[in-house]
């Protein structure tokens, strides 16, 4: 997927989901500037944070 064809996928989401793609991305940042790989950061992002998402596979 282009980062073009990503933004619109995001832009036509209500705004509850696009407030947690943009809180799911800044949480992947802080923890991959940790020193955490993306796997990492990923599988500790999904332990801590079920309902988020949850509500962004609504």
């Amino acid at each position: 997927m282009s980062p073009q064809d990503l933004l619109n996928l995001i832009s036509s989401l209500s705004r509850e989901p696009q407030q947690a793609v943009e809180k799911f991305v800044r949480i992947l940042k802080k923890e991959q500037a940790a020193g955490m790989s993306f796997r990492d950061a990923l599988d500790e992002f999904v332990g801590k944070h079920p309902e988020l998402l949850r509500r962004l596979a609504q």
